[in-house]
């Protein structure tokens, strides 16, 4: 997660991820551009969302290129801001939060997106705050999947995993 209240981000927050090569972790995430309407693409975003809910929140940042490794694969590393086109920003947030609150079950609250216009091109922040609702499914296109994530990636959770998660939610009720 990027160590900065949303409001006060500025391009330069952005372009030190890039400078000091931060890698990806838990709570963060590139992306080098925003998801389309293609069914596929939409289900990894939801995927992505859910499983930072599930892990404990963190941040996708649109428009950063990760550093490519051996036989190009990604390293995870902040090489280069590739920057997006937003249009039109709000209804492009409304698409993001839309497809959120009807592809997330339960539905994630305190999701927050600011977009930051640097000289290469604009940058959109997600963050995704802890879930005390959690764990949430992915419910789209008739896909009912729980992910979490962990340390850089992403996995569907296992029946174990699901089960613990679910009785975590109980035992903060009980609290």
């Amino acid at each position: 997660m990027l160590p900065v209240n949303l409001n006060d981000l500025r391009p330069s927050h952005i372009q030190n991820l890039i400078d000091s090569e931060v890698a990806e972790g838990l709570t963060l995430e590139y992306k080098q551009e925003l998801p389309s309407n293609q069914s596929e693409k939409k289900k990894d975003f939801l995927y992505e969302v859910a499983a930072m809910a599930n892990a404990g929140g963190g941040d996708i940042v649109f428009g950063i290129v990760d550093r490519p490794g051996a036989d190009n694969q990604s390293t995870g590393i902040a090489d280069s801001l590739s920057g997006i086109k937003l249009l039109n920003e709000q209804v492009e947030k409304d698409r993001l939060s839309n497809l959120i609150r009807d592809g997330i079950d339960p539905r994630l609250t305190g999701i927050a997106m600011r977009s930051v216009k640097c000289e290469d091109g604009d940058v959109l922040v997600l963050r995704i705050p802890r879930s005390w609702n959690k764990p949430h499914m992915v419910t789209i296109d008739g896909v009912n999947r729980f992910y979490l994530r962990g340390g850089t990636t992403k996995f569907p959770m296992r029946v174990n995993e699901i089960r613990r998660a679910f009785s975590e939610q109980s035992e903060l009720g009980e609290t």
